[in-house]
Parts: structure tokens; C-alpha cells; sequence
């Protein structure tokens, strides 16, 4: 077996460990939640900005307040993980958590549609909280980086003060190629592209 292989396995088996232990503790949270006469919405996703053999996982819990960080228990083959970090998302320090937007400036978004596009945007700008990055990337046949990923509230707002152009045909790949790629060399730990 090769030491690829080896680390490949050890990798896929620290990811199961990981998701495991993260899945009971969702249990957890849900027997907690239905007792409460309430239900639990969670998920775990796998995060980014980590070297093998760390792990970065996303917990989201979707109830406010309804998870504590003392309720998570992470561990590896049943002994507990020394190290383990926990961060809230509204206590996000730079390079925690980052957003880039990818709007859709084809045809088809005259009007009305880039409007409540933008409008969106907006929106989701004035819900960050703490260091929370935001990237903008506009796209039809060509993608443009608007606002590079940044947690500069001034900058953010200039960049969503006006409506980009409407330009020609779309191309959603190459946008969200550039858009994970911002995420990537900005070193962002946990990230999604909208």
C-alpha cells in the first residue's frame, strides 16, 4: 500500500470519525429539541483551510441558541480530541467565514429579477456580523470580480450601491469557479458561494 493510500485512508477515516461524532451529537440534539416539544434543524458540512491531518467541519444549527458549545464532544476512535476549537459563526475572526456572491447579469436578469437579486444582496450584506467576509462576482459570458472577498463594511456597500450592467449570455461555471477559487487563495476556513 502506498503512503498515499495510507494518508488517503487515514483521511477518509478522521472525516468518518469526525462525522460520526458530529451525528450523535446532532442525536443528541434532537432527542434534547423533541423533549422541548421543538424541532432540531442541523447539518454538518466539511470546512476548508485545514492540513491533513486536521479536520474542519461546519456545524449548523438553523435554532437559534438551541446548540452550546459544551453540548459538542468531538473525538476520534472514542478518545476525545485534544486541540478541538469551536467558534460561532457571529464571533467569526478573519478568515473564519466567507461569502461570495455570484450575480447573474445575463439577458434574462433585466429588470425586475437583478433588482430582487441586488436587493438580496443587500440584505444579506447587513446581516454579517463580526469579521464575516463577502466577495462579489458579477457573470455572463465574462466573470468579473466586483469586491474581492474583504470584511470592510465601507467597502461592501460601495460595491452594492449600484446595479451591475446587464451584459451578455451566462456562464455559471466559470463564475463559481472564480468564486471558490476567492475562497481558496484568501485562505477562508468555512465558505459558500450564493
Amino acid at each position: 500500500m502506498s503512503v498515499r493510500a495510507v494518508r488517503a485512508g487515514r483521511c477518509a477515516a478522521r472525516r468518518i470519525g469526525a462525522v460520526v461524532l458530529v451525528t450523535s451529537a446532532l442525536l443528541g440534539l434532537a432527542a434534547s429539541e423533541a423533549a422541548a416539544g421543538t424541532t432540531a434543524q442541523a447539518s454538518v458540512s466539511e470546512g476548508g483551510g485545514s492540513v491533513f491531518p486536521a479536520r474542519s467541519l461546519v456545524l449548523s444549527v438553523r435554532n437559534h441558541g438551541a446548540l452550546l458549545p459544551s453540548q459538542v464532544h468531538v473525538s476520534e476512535n472514542g478518545q476525545p480530541v485534544a486541540g478541538t476549537v469551536l467558534r460561532r459563526l457571529a464571533n467569526a475572526g478573519a478568515g473564519d467565514f466567507g461569502v461570495v456572491l455570484a450575480i447573474d447579469v445575463s439577458p434574462s436578469m433585466k429588470g425586475a429579477p437583478l433588482a430582487q437579486a441586488m436587493a438580496a444582496a443587500r440584505a444579506l450584506a447587513a446581516e454579517r456580523t463580526g469579521m464575516q467576509e463577502l466577495g462579489i462576482v458579477t457573470f455572463d459570458r465574462q466573470v468579473t470580480v466586483a469586491l474581492p472577498l474583504t470584511d470592510d463594511p465601507g467597502a461592501i456597500s460601495r460595491a452594492l450601491a449600484h446595479t451591475p450592467a446587464i451584459g451578455h449570455g451566462a456562464y455559471i461555471y466559470n463564475a463559481l469557479s472564480v468564486a471558490v477559487e476567492q475562497l481558496a487563495t484568501a485562505n477562508i476556513a468555512a465558505g459558500a458561494v450564493i
